[in-house]
């Protein structure tokens, strides 16, 4: 039975080989091995391109296993694709070169210019009309003039200022011009400012002041220009102030100065030659005895430009102060000499940050062998910061080395310093806030003097020429002397007009 099974098997086999491994005249074929008609397999026309008539042909020439000729296989997709694709697999097509970009008139390729795309954040929803509120002036000839004037009423917790001031209403004016030259060269530039402050209902007397600047320049050549300054300054002393005799009034300070500098170019460097006169002098019932002076002074700067936007410098300068009265009326000479050195650096980044920060040391000497030196150091600058169009942060510091009437002191620093925040929350809408602090110590004296103000106001626009303000002020005295001290309130509203 066993035997019958496997003769049955070979017979089987012997039948169905020939159709699958056998060739037309009967070779044997194993598999993976090569055509012994010399064609290739199907996987083999499609690695290595066989046309479609090609592999039609060989098709059609291999014989069947009974010895009839097979009929062509019919047309498919694949066919098709090949077709398109010349022939050739798209898996295996050759890899073309990257074609350069377009070329020149004499053949050569083109740069491909460089392109810089800036995404930068809205600053403000103004769009394009952000100075509609802002004055356009009057021109006269070549110059731009901007007049104001501003008037509001208020109250006041001590307007007198005074330690033992009471409260009560006042009224304020405040005019101001401004000159601008728009000239292709040389540059002149006036301010004008000038505030009234009168009090109703009381005795405290009526409260001037002015301010006014010139400033200069002259384009003599590339390189080199003649700086031209010039000012008057009208003040009252202070109520509190210690040099202030007691019973007299308030004397009105005037104060007049005039400066000339040189300024040259050299490569990197800059130098500055400057000569100074400031003239001080006092009205008051009592004479003025003793404080009349005159003041002058030359400096010479040197600075190394690191950038345009920066530049250190160095300066050092010598003056004179001579008093109208050789001796005060306790017989002291108070004229005196000094110098100063000082080194800083000039900042000019457009309108981002600008200013001029400097530090040193001031040194002045009375005639008199009695009085001892005055000096001690300085800081002295300017620095205006705008983050953005809506806001501007500025920053301002000084040291003043003055004379006094004190019997034994030579005279008394002061220092101030000031940071004002402009901000606009809308094109007609304004917010202003400042803070001040000053300090005054007088030589040889235990007299000292704090003062501290602060400011706050809103200022709405309803055209060009026409706006309304309000504004809050706070202002105190802390003095060693005893009674000298005192504290202020006020509040005040009213309209802006200018063009």
């Amino acid at each position: 039975m066993r035997g019958c099974l496997v003769a049955l098997a070979v017979v089987l086999v012997a039948a169905v080989g020939p159709a699958h491994g056998q060739t037309a005249n009967g070779d044997v074929q194993l598999r993976g091995s090569a055509p012994t008609d010399g064609g290739f397999s199907d996987d083999e026309d499609a690695l290595f391109g066989a046309t479609d008539d090609q592999t039609a042909d060989s098709d059609a020439a291999t014989p069947a296993a009974d010895g009839t000729r097979t009929p062509p296989r019919p047309r498919s997709a694949e066919d098709a694709r090949r077709e398109r694709l010349g022939g050739r697999p798209e898996a295996v097509r050759a890899v073309q070169p990257v074609q350069p970009g377009p070329r020149n008139a004499d053949g050569t390729v083109m740069e491909r210019a460089e392109t810089t795309v800036t995404a930068e954040a809205p600053e403000d929803n103004f769009g394009d009309d952000k100075d509609a509120y802002e004055p356009l002036g009057i021109r006269a000839g070549s110059f731009i003039l901007k007049p104001s004037i501003e008037t509001t009423g208020g109250g006041s917790t001590n307007v007198d200022q005074d330690h033992n001031g009471k409260s009560g209403a006042f009224y304020r004016i405040r005019p101001s011009l401004d000159v601008q030259s728009d000239w292709s060269r040389h540059s002149l530039n006036v301010n004008l400012n000038g505030e009234y402050t009168g009090y109703i209902d009381s005795a405290t007397e009526d409260t001037p002041t002015f301010e006014g600047e010139a400033t200069g320049r002259i384009d003599v050549r590339d390189g080199t220009k003649l700086e031209l300054e010039s000012g008057y300054q009208l003040e009252q002393e202070e109520a509190e102030s210690a040099e202030r005799k007691k019973g007299t009034d308030r004397a009105d300070i005037h104060t007049l100065t005039g400066a000339a500098a040189i300024v040259q170019d050299v490569r990197r460097f800059q130098v500055r030659l400057r000569g100074s006169v400031e003239r001080q002098s006092y009205d008051s019932n009592d004479g003025g005895t003793g404080r009349d002076y005159t003041l002058t002074e030359i400096s010479l700067r040197t600075g190394y430009k690191v950038s345009p936007a920066l530049m250190p410098y160095v300066e050092g300068s010598m003056f004179q102060r001579q008093l109208d009265d050789e001796r005060d009326a306790d017989g002291y000479r108070r004229s005196s000499d000094g110098y100063s050195l000082r080194g800083g650096v000039a900042i000019d980044m457009a309108s981002k940050l600008t200013g001029d920060l400097a530090a040193g040391w001031r040194r002045e000497e009375p005639r008199d062998g009695r009085l001892k030196a005055l000096e001690g150091p300085t800081v002295d600058g300017t620095l205006t910061w705008s983050p953005s169009r809506l806001t501007t942060i500025a920053l301002t510091g000084s040291t003043t080395l003055d004379t006094t009437t004190l019997t034994g002191s030579a005279g008394s620093i002061e220092y101030k310093g000031g940071l004002t925040a402009t901000r606009s929350l809308r094109r007609n809408v304004k917010l202003v806030g400042a803070l001040g602090l000053s300090y005054r110590d007088y030589e040889s004296s235990p007299v000292t003097e704090w003062r501290r103000t602060a400011d706050a106001s809103v200022e709405w626009s309803f055209n060009r020429n026409v706006a309304a303000v309000a504004r809050y002020g706070y202002e105190d005295l802390d003095s060693s002397e005893r009674g000298n001290d005192y504290r202020a309130h006020s509040i005040e509203a009213g309209v802006i007009l200018r063009h």
